[in-house]
């Protein structure tokens, strides 16, 4: 225990401020962080595409003259997929190779952490 004690206190870094967006997926909640968040649009503009896969995309959106598309995050987490309804949100992600959507079942408020 002695030894413990011999060790020199190091300085540590205050934990970074983190704003984050809350969203709704089936009776769960999730948060994404507003760093990677282009934009949050309704999901009753997505154009529809048959998809065979959980990992294919639901769809596709127009943001700013560019086919977005759009995957069902509860199918990315390995959930049913829920079917497209109008009260659903697509969160835009800012990507370095391609932007991408993800739709939820609701958004809610974004929060500060840290």
């Amino acid at each position: 225990m002695s030894s413990l004690l011999a060790l020199e206190p190091q300085k540590i870094a205050p934990p970074r401020s983190v704003e984050v967006i809350r969203c709704g997926v089936g009776d769960e909640i999730y948060c994404l962080e507003m760093s990677v968040v282009a934009s949050v649009m309704p999901a009753r503009d997505l154009r529809s595409i048959d998809s065979d896969s959980p990992h294919s995309p639901v769809g596709v959106l127009a943001y700013r003259q560019n086919d977005i598309p759009v995957f069902d995050l509860s199918a990315l987490l390995g959930r049913s997929s829920a079917p497209q309804r109008d009260s659903q949100y697509v969160v835009l992600i800012k990507h370095p190779s391609k932007a991408f959507g993800l739709r939820v079942d609701s958004v809610s408020r974004v929060i500060r952490l840290g």
